[in-house]
């Protein structure tokens, strides 16, 4: 046998008990957004939704006359007494492949046990930390995946925002639409697959013509292949296929949402302020007073890289204050604001869209937001059948692979804790 028994029982040991470790023990490269949720086992229901009580303020049922009090608390208008309600959220599913050709697997014969550890698992922790990293990336969106829009096309490929260019990393898939939640993809699904990205220009190079591939030149909604349905979804939340980040917890707009209809309730929305003609301090300033008139504390605001670096021509670098978050304490560098309600930090987020900021009780146990998994963890190695590996033919090649996989969503129960800002300066 080329892999020692051993080995294969201390692989599946070793991510039963070491892959959060796994996952986290890189620290800033799991994204701040991320390292805020709480990660939390919950039952789906045989497979139905996740049901998560809406969490509101305190309610209007209070007057000097007891008979008006009791009107107010007993009519069901919205707003009379903390809401019953509750979200009924569609989980989404993420899935990594690992493999080893039989060639692979006929080197490592006769290597030591512990060699051969090494080896399979460095390919296995790469798996694990790839839908670690798709996390990240998603937890800041809407929940369409959608990676950026397009603001050029070439025959070669196409330009977006530079600070959108880590989206792109090489040898990903992309499909595209002319819109983010409605209409079909274009092409009929059609793939183009990164061949580099250039953080300075924005310009994305694919490996074909997407004029012609996407049959499209106008503005395009690009979007990674399997993370967007390819029919027309028609803003159906049941429909995501990517996880609902803060910017659709958090989502001033309102709409529809996993059941309930926001619209006109912040309290279910979230906050929102227009920070144009304001500096990146005064508009971070102007989030922490607003929501103090509402009496809701913002422990944490998270801003894009692009308004990082304006900040850091506003602040004195003095202010900068190493902050842990999260269950497994991660450390990031942030801004301490002094607000009304005492200190808030300020954080970077690499996948903040420029020129908009969320700001709210991040760090609280209450209100923070929850990671939910039906999976036994966060992220699973697939082998409820007892095997590790399964033996595939490819084109009359032997291959051995397996999966990692998530299955769970985002939830903030309480959006009208937690605040917008848009139009903040980017550059």
């Amino acid at each position: 046998m080329a892999i020692d028994p051993g080995v294969l029982t201390q692989i599946t040991e070793h991510y039963d008990k070491d892959l959060y470790q796994i996952l986290f023990e890189d620290g800033k490269e799991t994204s701040p957004l991320l390292a805020c949720c709480e990660v939390k086992a919950e039952k789906e229901g045989l497979g139905r939704k996740f049901i998560q009580r809406v969490t509101t303020f305190e309610g209007a049922a209070v007057a000097a006359d007891p008979s008006i009090a009791d009107a107010i608390a007993a009519d069901g208008a919205a707003g009379g007494r903390p809401t019953r309600q509750r979200w009924e959220i569609n989980a989404v599913s993420m899935d990594s492949t690992f493999k080893f050709d039989r060639e692979e697997i006929l080197a490592i014969e006769g290597m030591r046990a512990d060699e051969q550890f090494d080896v399979i698992t460095e390919e296995m922790d790469m798996a694990a930390l790839r839908i670690r990293n798709m996390l990240a990336e998603q937890v800041s969106g809407k929940g369409w995946g959608k990676l950026a829009v397009t603001t050029a096309q070439s025959t070669t490929g196409f330009t977006v925002n530079p600070a959108f260019t880590n989206r792109f990393p090489v040898g990903a898939r992309l499909v595209a639409s002319v819109s983010e939640d409605t209409d079909v993809l274009l092409g009929s699904s059609a793939q183009l697959r990164v061949i580099a990205a250039d953080p300075a220009t924005g310009v994305i190079t694919v490996s074909g013509n997407p004029v012609t591939t996407w049959a499209s030149s106008a503005v395009l909604y690009i979007f990674r292949a399997g993370m967007r349905l390819s029919l027309d979804p028609n803003g159906d939340e049941s429909l995501k296929t990517s996880l609902t980040g803060v910017a659709g917890w958090i989502n001033p707009t309102g709409g529809t949402m996993f059941g309930i209809n926001r619209t006109g309730d912040p309290n279910l929305t979230g906050f929102a302020i227009d920070c144009t003609g304001l500096d990146t301090s005064q508009a971070l300033s102007a989030m922490a007073d607003q929501m103090f008139s509402y009496g809701r504390k913002l422990d944490t605001i998270f801003i894009s890289g692009t308004s990082w670096k304006l900040l850091q021509n506003d602040y004195d670098a003095s202010k900068v204050v190493k902050v842990d978050l999260g269950d497994y304490k991660i450390g990031f560098d942030g801004y301490k604001l002094a607000t009304v309600f005492g200190s808030a930090v300020v954080i970077p987020d690499p996948y903040l869209a420029p020129g908009e900021a969320y700001g709210g009780p991040f760090q609280n146990k209450k209100w923070r937001p929850r990671l939910l998994h039906s999976g036994a963890k966060l992220v699973n190695l697939d082998n409820f059948d007892g095997k590790d590996f399964e033996r595939v033919t490819t084109s009359g090649a032997r291959q051995f692979k397996g999966q990692f996989f998530f299955r769970g969503q985002m939830c903030i129960a309480g959006p009208g804790m937690y605040i917008k800002a848009s139009n903040l300066p980017t550059s």
